[in-house]
């Protein structure tokens, strides 16, 4: 037997979801799969019952998303002071909320924002990129879709050690970019 028999759902699921949120961001570019919930929670609530707590807070700009959200306790608040940004859909609206987000400072890089947004994992259609970095042993090329190449550019501005934390969102799969890894497109 192991011990998760004797765990709550509730807590065996979000240990599960941590675990895999870790690993992808220990091992960017590799897909970890999400535990699915037996209450049919989506991956962005899979997540968000994971990281949120009442100390938290976060930001989405997705109205059904926000009313989930705020059954978690956590803490509403502006794009610019969210601890954690969910964005399921990375459109133009979306692209300047990710130019707010917190990078944190020189004295606390730990406030920078970590963004939870969706793509299509292994698209054809997505960019080709190529990770280096912590965590990438020499480099791992992944397909990104529905992330636009705007995007990219913005993540560039990033200055290591401030910036954000990113977690891609597939399908019960999760690839976590975290600031410091490097990332070169095919454009």
């Amino acid at each position: 037997m192991t011990a998760e028999i004797f765990q709550p759902a509730g807590e065996a699921l979000t240990q599960r979801a941590y675990l895999a949120l870790q690993w992808a961001l220990s091992y960017p570019g590799r897909a970890h799969q999400l535990p699915r919930s037996a209450d049919g929670a989506d991956d962005f609530m899979i997540i968000a019952r994971t990281l949120l707590d009442l100390e938290t807070s976060y930001f989405t700009n997705d109205d059904a998303l926000a009313r989930q959200l705020a059954q978690t306790g956590a803490k509403w608040r502006d794009v610019a002071s969210a601890a954690y940004v969910f964005l399921p859909l990375l459109d133009d609206a979306a692209l300047g909320l990710i130019e707010q987000m917190s990078v944190g400072t020189y004295a606390y890089p730990d406030e920078g924002a970590t963004l939870i947004c969706g793509c299509v994992l292994n698209s054809p259609d997505g960019d080709a990129l190529t990770l280096s970095g912590p965590g990438v042993d020499g480099s791992q090329t992944v397909r990104l879709g529905g992330v636009p190449r705007a995007f990219w550019d913005l993540r560039r501005l990033i200055r290591y050690p401030l910036g954000f934390d990113a977690f891609f969102v597939d399908r019960g799969h999760v690839i976590g970019l975290p600031r410091t890894s490097e990332v070169i497109g095919n454009w």
